[in-house]
């Protein structure tokens, strides 16, 4: 009976504070007349202009599109060799095609580990996986040595290959054939004069042959 009771009051009790949140006082007419009620439901703040309001359609095309443009810089062709990713970070720096400095190495050095180290040397002297002659690597790599070092040498090749590229206006196939047969011969005799080793290997690496 006890707990019955209690129950009971528990429940008079839950009503009766229910019913007082309920009740609005209302003030007697003429008093404190400059008392402004607050209002239980405040207008809300004001939409800016429609100059200055966000477009969600054109904030979702620029997202896919900053998305797609950093998951296009992160992937990587893949050639098959352990040099891939030297390979890639070198041509993107220098601004040249991946595959076209792939191409030149592979011509070069066909990735022969005794051309690499300089066991094997060109009959011309031509050193490393990038065959630089040794007047060459001085130059762009500061020492005939680190034509045999590849991480030194492979940016260095991408970076004369650009270089060439800039020499004629940015003609791949000119440059390309500069790092063969030499940037002098190409600028004196031209393409057409070019020989059938030089075309070939032209051909080889822009995929393009001599016009």
């Amino acid at each position: 009976m006890r707990y019955l009771i209690a129950l009971v009051v528990g429940v008079g009790l839950a009503a009766l504070l229910s019913r007082r949140s309920e009740y609005v006082p209302q003030l007697p007419a003429g008093q404190y007349a400059d008392i402004q009620p607050t209002p239980t439901n405040p207008e809300p703040d004001p939409l800016p202009s429609p100059d200055v309001q966000a477009n969600p359609v054109s904030e979702a095309i620029d997202m896919v599109a900053n998305t797609v443009k950093n998951a296009a810089a992160d992937v990587m062709s893949v050639f098959g060799t352990k040099y891939d990713e030297l390979i890639n970070v070198s041509a993107r720096e220098a601004g040249i095609d991946p595959g076209i400095l792939y191409r030149l190495l592979r011509q070069e050095s066909h990735f022969r580990e005794d051309i690499i180290s300089g066991r094997v040397r060109s009959p011309t002297g031509a050193l490393g996986i990038a065959q630089f002659m040794p007047p060459t690597a001085r130059e762009w790599l500061g020492s005939e040595a680190n034509a045999l070092i590849p991480s030194i040498a492979i940016p260095g090749a991408a970076r004369y290959l650009r270089w060439l590229s800039n020499q004629f206006g940015g003609d791949m196939q000119k440059a390309v054939a500069a790092y063969n047969w030499g940037i002098g011969n190409v600028q004196r005799k031209g393409l057409g004069s070019a020989p059938s080793e030089t075309r070939a290997y032209v051909q080889a690496i822009t995929g393009e042959p001599i016009a």
